[in-house]
């Protein structure tokens, strides 16, 4: 089990780092799809650059009825993602982007809320 610590302060740069520090920064999307783009922010994009185990974490499905929760790890995104430099910087090809992606099947309970099925031992 990898236990996960979230960062509080918007200056990190980062959401979370886990027990082996390494740095993930999390993008939602209520939607089911992935989103195919996302935006950072300055400190996120310093975290990125300066960080050697920063991973985006791109989640999908958090909306009721959007079907299964969907996680896309992508690690060193700002080398394996093409950029686009606005007032901020914009990370495309997140759904074709080498990455790690995990699904987890949901239901509907009876109070209309999503239950995440456990994995099977």
């Amino acid at each position: 089990m990898v236990r996960m610590r979230f960062l509080s302060q918007e200056t990190v740069g980062a959401d979370a780092l886990d027990e082996l520090c390494q740095s993930f920064e999390i993008k939602m999307s209520s939607g089911s799809e992935i989103p195919n783009e996302i935006t950072l922010t300055p400190n996120e994009v310093e975290r990125a650059r300066t960080d050697p185990d920063f991973f985006l974490a791109v989640v999908a499905g958090l909306e009721e009825g959007a079907g299964e929760l969907r996680v896309r790890f992508i690690f060193d995104p700002l080398s394996r993602l093409p950029l686009r430099l606005r007032n901020d910087l914009t990370l495309g090809g997140i759904r074709d982007a080498e990455a790690l992606e995990y699904v987890f099947p949901s239901s509907v309970d009876t109070d209309g809320g999503i239950v995440l099925d456990p994995l099977p031992d």
